[in-house]
């Protein structure tokens, strides 16, 4: 008979760009009570004694004040941490795995960051190139986010529409997969009654920044008949919000996420002002 034991072991991960620099040093290393003025009477555990025997994720590292880095320096090479408060240093057992946008390197060289606590962490490197540069992985992002946005929503998933992929395929996605995930949950809620994700369902600005307008809707074209293509699509897209809304324009321009003073001046350079009124 074979008995398998299933530990639970630690991950905390600590969000380095989100941390007040002068809480840093507690969220990280902890307190005895009566450290401060608003120290809790008991005390607080630091996030490398909550993680003991198991991994503390450093995420966005490069935004830790250089105070804060010289004493993560020490609690990495002697294994051990001293609370605010304490004199007595506690051994402990850990494993680190940092994250960043930023180049350190570069940071070094500026004196953003220590030099000693870069070569510190920087042991195995794993680089994730941009979504730009291994856009084959869009594919696998819009259906694995696809899942949870419907999870979330309790909506059915969708299925996209061939020229909403190739959109994604051809843009440039300058935030990332964040970016993807935002224009993914957008679509979504555009969509709440619909089986499938179309272009209008996009938001807008992506719609008009996308450098896919161009593979999509005015392949092998002039850069005039290009613009032109795109004022197509924009009064296309105002029409459907129109027509989804019958006729209210109020609620056509929040749908559509642009200000109504806009959406009116849209209205006038696409020629809908007197958009039929039998529709509302």
């Amino acid at each position: 008979m074979l008995i398998v034991y299933i530990t639970k072991v630690p991950f905390v991960c600590v969000n380095c760009a989100a941390t007040p620099s002068e809480l840093a040093e507690s969220e990280l290393f902890g307190y005895e009570r009566g450290s401060f003025t608003g120290a809790l009477s008991s005390g607080k555990l630091g996030s490398f004694e909550a993680a003991n025997g198991g991994t503390v994720f450093l995420d966005e590292v490069s935004c830790l004040p250089l105070s804060i880095q010289a004493k993560l320096l020490r609690t990495l090479q002697e294994r051990e941490i001293t609370r605010i408060g304490s004199t007595r240093p506690k051994s402990l057992d850990f494993r680190v795995i940092s994250a960043t946008n930023r180049d350190l390197k570069t940071m070094v060289d500026e004196d953003k960051f220590r030099s000693d606590l870069y070569y510190r962490l920087g042991k195995i490197i794993i680089h994730i190139p941009p979504l730009r540069e291994r856009k084959e992985d869009i594919p696998l992002y819009v259906e694995h986010f696809s899942k949870k946005i419907s999870q979330l929503l309790g909506v059915g998933l969708k299925r996209f529409r061939k020229e909403v992929l190739q959109l994604f395929l051809d843009y440039e996605w300058p935030g990332n997969v964040r970016e993807l995930l935002n224009v993914l949950e957008n679509a979504f809620v555009n969509a709440w009654d619909a089986d499938e994700i179309g272009v209008a369902h996009l938001p807008i600005h992506f719609v008009k920044c996308t450098a896919g307008d161009r593979a999509v809707l005015s392949k092998n074209c002039k850069e005039s008949g290009f613009r032109e293509r795109v004022k197509e699509t924009e009064r296309n897209l105002i029409l459907d919000a129109l027509r989804r809304f019958r006729g209210n324009r109020k609620r056509a321009a929040a749908f559509l996420g642009i200000a109504r003073s806009t959406f009116y001046l849209k209205l006038k350079q696409h020629g809908l002002i007197q958009f039929p009124q039998s529709l509302k």
